[in-house]
């Protein structure tokens, strides 16, 4: 009777085999650096001085797809020196007797990227330099099945 019943076991288990696919996934990794003059920076046509005023410079990039916006990822860095910060930034600016604070961040659309300079008290700052960005995009690679 145990044999019999292994036996059914054995033969039940055979036709329910389970199983699954694996996929290895690659990625690609780009770097580009751009430079975002000081006579470059656009206002966001809010007045200066209300909520929501900030300047900003567009880059575009046609590797930004729409597999980068689902599955990759951009980052973005301030160049200084031989440091890289990584944005979004909170830096502190003496104005004066006041301190300010210059919120550096940065928005991703598919083919673009927009560097924000926006400051805690909404007006404008005249500290702007020549900046330059280090802009990267990882590109994920087409799933590949491995059996």
């Amino acid at each position: 009777m145990k044999k019999n019943l292994l036996a059914l076991l054995v033969v039940a288990l055979s036709f329910c085999g389970c199983s699954y696919d694996k996929y290895e996934v690659g990625s690609e990794l780009q770097v580009y650096y751009d430079d975002a003059p000081a006579n470059g920076w656009h206002d966001s046509a809010i007045p200066e001085g209300q909520p929501g005023f900030y300047v900003y410079q567009q880059f575009r990039f046609p590797e930004i797809t729409n597999s980068v916006m689902e599955d990759g990822a951009v980052m973005v860095y301030l160049c200084e020196g031989d440091n890289d910060v990584p944005l979004p930034n909170v830096f502190p600016l003496a104005d004066g007797r006041n301190v300010v604070t210059e919120n550096m961040r940065f928005e991703v659309k598919k083919g673009l990227i927009t560097v924000i300079l926006e400051w805690s008290d909404f007006n404008f700052h005249d500290n702007l330099n020549d900046y330059k960005f280090k802009f990267c995009i990882l590109t994920p690679s087409m799933k590949t099945k491995v059996y």
